[in-house]
């Protein structure tokens, strides 16, 4: 598999004899390659690490995934041998949620690691630049890949032996989870300009900071009939972000977390309908937070019992626009607190 993608550099290099041997160097520039990992070569880590690798170019995301950016336990097996079973399909990597800032991908393991394990982490040539040049770490030789390696240990274990009754072991502690003082839907794209299904389409909160909204909920409601089409699941331990946000970003089709979506805090797979229809956020309890209609004529109660949307209806926005508040205002009236947004601003207040 290395001599193919060799091979193919050299082609790419090569061309038809077109290029002037000066500019094979800007080339192999153009090469990626990884300029740096957090957390770094032979740390220590909490099972619920999130890591972000630094690519000295962008990188095609369509190329980043469980094979060729791997997050796997290690075997003890030499990094040759790893990397020739995820590029012939013998193995991959954990499941991970893929989320791209430029030349940075930042992954999350889905579920955690396992305490007292050891881990590697290989970016494989299979990832090319935007232009379709593969990944080396060592540009104009042989292609190379990267690979780092850390542990996760500390605490975590659960206590041994005992119960409840405090003989032999800890009694069992209440998780305490500090819920937001408010909370509202912020911004939304429910109808992307090219396909619904890119990767492009996002929820976004705005609450108190550092609220927990552990068990949380979002349905995506049919306008018509009050039919629950879709629900996304806040997951466990989520947070809004310092700055008042919690990004939802829908993931690519067939590439699940990943998203197009720059700073999402969670990535699922979603897509609201075009309109007319409400999007509901249900807190833990299953009570309603808050609702956003847009488009008529729309139905006032969905089939959960709770309110469709508030006041009269925003207005439905036209393909590639979100609907955003106007200025943060929150007068409980939809028509009057979102207003189409031409350019849709994910992450930012």
């Amino acid at each position: 598999m290395l001599v193919t993608v060799f091979a193919m550099l050299f082609a790419l290099l090569a061309g038809c004899g077109s290029l002037a041997p000066g500019d094979y160097p800007s080339l192999l520039e153009m090469q990626p390659y990884v300029l740096s990992i957090d957390p770094p070569d032979g740390a220590s880590v909490g099972a619920d690490v999130r890591m972000t690798v630094e690519f000295s170019r962008p990188v095609d995301s369509g190329s980043v995934g469980s094979s060729t950016l791997a997050v796997m336990e290690d075997s003890g097996e030499t990094e040759l041998a790893m990397l020739d079973d995820l590029e012939d399909g013998d193995t991959e990597g954990l499941a991970c949620l893929y989320e791209f800032a430029w030349e940075a991908v930042s992954l999350a393991p889905v579920g955690g690691l396992a305490v007292g394990a050891d881990y590697v982490v290989i970016a494989t040539p299979q990832i090319l630049s935007v232009e379709g040049l593969p990944l080396n770490q060592a540009p104009g030789q042989a292609p190379e890949p990267f690979v780092s390696r850390f542990s996760v240990g500390g605490a975590g274990d659960a206590p041994a032996g005992g119960g409840a009754d405090g003989e032999g072991g800890a009694e069992a502690q209440e998780v305490v989870r500090v819920r937001p003082s408010w909370l509202v839907i912020n911004e939304v794209l429910y109808d992307a300009a090219g396909s619904d299904s890119d990767g492009e389409l996002f929820v976004e909160l705005a609450g108190e900071a550092g609220g927990d909204i552990t068990g949380y909920t979002i349905a995506l409601v049919n306008g018509e009939d009050g039919a629950v089409k879709e629900t996304i699941s806040v997951p466990d331990e989520a947070v809004v972000g310092e700055g008042g946000l919690y990004l939802i970003a829908d993931a690519m089709t067939g590439s699940p977390g990943v998203s197009r979506v720059v700073g999402a805090d969670f990535v699922d797979n979603f897509d609201p309908q075009n309109g007319p229809d409400c999007i509901q956020l249900i807190d833990h309890e299953g009570g309603l937070v808050d609702a956003l209609g847009y488009g008529e004529p729309l139905v006032g109660t969905a089939e959960n019992g709770l309110a469709c949307y508030e006041g009269v209806p925003a207005l439905d926005a036209a393909s590639g626009e979100s609907l955003a508040r106007t200025e943060g205002v929150d007068t409980g009236d939809n028509g009057a607190d979102f207003t189409p947004c031409a350019v849709p601003t994910p992450g930012n207040l």
